[in-house]
């Protein structure tokens, strides 16, 4: 291996190490600001996963400018419903760094699916990421808040149990704070960890998983328990389904009574985690951003309101928690129809649909955890860890240098 490629695996093996955290600096702008209170989601960001992906990206130009040329046709034509939305929304600056960040995780996905990857590399990374978000998760809900310290460089806010708005649930009678690890809210680390499981499982059956796994086995089992500590009823429920579909349809044991027991070992660990109760409010304040987005959808329904700014025309509804308020809209459906319009939603579901024909079992899994888990939530498209995942994730599941092993099929 020459030296340009050991710097190749090198910068791509930390891109993925630091995929969990969000360590970086946010500018704010006149536009930053809603009624005078500062909103992170309308800050322009630069973080170290970011310049990462940067560096990725220019190593990889040709591979990309070869991919631009093939489907021009495509990037036209999205980039021109873009164009129009830029130009018809409120705060245009705001709608074109949105743009770029969609451009960065869609050069990501293409570096990954293109460019031969090293998949133990990825797993191997993504291990070392998952113990050092469990360890971190683990001492937040023992001490009831945040360590600090070094631990903010990696991006870890502020949290005690005595803020108001801080994430916390009950477990048998007990009140625990829900960890945050390195991620702005619990819900996005139970998603990011329970799409990194449903794609780890699926690499059990590739050619070149006998050789990684000891790694595989590690990563199954920390993201599991990231998934479940995180108390995200999503998440939790999405790995509930994917496990015991996995473990029915796939799992190869000659003995039927040990897959009964992995089956009913699953349901009650996932029906105890799911008996934990939150906030009550939470359910009726996502139906009432529900409600409020399908006004925001009927008002501009071609072209919609501006992509990335939809908090802005929130903010004309009146708000019934001073904690919930600024607050993106709850299902990233929703959200992209109110912030893109029917005419550019509509071209990227279906020029995501032709991506998607014909495609082997794993990817329609990982989709289906996107949709389910999306149905509920916004991080998919608003927040830097899980965005970059999906990037990250579809490259690998499509490309050609890992495919499934002959002799372990992932369909029946």
């Amino acid at each position: 291996m020459s030296l340009t490629e050991k710097l190749q695996n090198s910068i791509l093996f930390l891109f993925i190490l630091l995929l969990p955290t969000q360590f970086g600096k946010h500018f704010f702008f006149d536009f930053s600001y809603i009624g005078a209170i500062r909103v992170d989601y309308l800050a322009l960001k630069l973080y170290t996963t970011d310049i990462l992906a940067l560096i990725l990206i220019l190593i990889h130009n040709k591979l990309l400018q070869g991919w631009i040329r093939k489907y021009r046709q495509f990037l036209v034509i999205f980039l021109g419903l873009a164009c129009v939305n830029i130009a018809t929304s409120t705060h245009p600056i705001i709608s074109l760094f949105t743009l770029v960040k969609y451009l960065e995780v869609i050069f990501i996905g293409v570096i990954f699916y293109k460019q031969p990857i090293a998949i133990k590399t990825i797993v191997v990374a993504f291990t070392f990421g998952a113990l050092f978000e469990l360890s971190l998760s683990i001492s937040q809900m023992v001490t009831h808040g945040s360590l600090q310290g070094i631990f903010y460089y990696f991006g870890e806010r502020f949290l005690s149990t005595s803020m108001p708005g801080i994430a916390k649930t009950t477990l048998r009678g007990v009140e625990l704070l829900r960890p945050y690890g390195t991620f702005s809210h619990p819900n996005s680390l139970g998603g990011f960890y329970v799409l990194i499981y449903t794609w780890t499982l699926f690499q059990l059956h590739t050619v070149s998983s006998k050789s990684h796994s000891v790694y595989i086995y590690l990563l199954l089992f920390f993201s599991s328990l990231l998934v479940f500590f995180s108390f995200s009823k999503n998440a939790v429920l999405g790995y509930s389904i994917i496990s015991i579909i996995y473990i029915y349809l796939y799992a190869k044991m000659s003995c039927t009574m040990c897959k009964i027991g992995r089956l009913v070992g699953i349901v009650a660990l996932g029906g105890l985690f799911l008996s934990s109760t939150h906030a009550t409010s939470s359910i009726s304040e996502r139906y009432l951003f529900f409600k409020q987005g399908a006004i925001l959808f009927l008002e501009k329904p071609l072209f919609g309101q501006g992509i990335g700014q939809h908090l802005y025309a929130l903010s004309r509804f009146p708000s019934q928690n001073p904690y919930f308020f600024n607050q993106p809209i709850h299902n990233i459906f929703l959200l992209a129809l109110v912030e893109w319009g029917i005419l550019l939603f509509g071209f990227v579901t279906w020029t995501i649909g032709q991506v998607l024909k014909g495609r082997e079992v794993p990817v329609l899994f990982i989709v289906s955890v996107v949709v389910f888990t999306g149905l509920f939530d916004h991080y998919w498209l608003t927040l830097q860890q899980n965005m970059l995942l999906i990037g990250v994730l579809f490259g690998t599941v499509f490309n050609k240098t890992n495919p499934p092993a002959r002799n372990e099929p992932v369909s029946k």
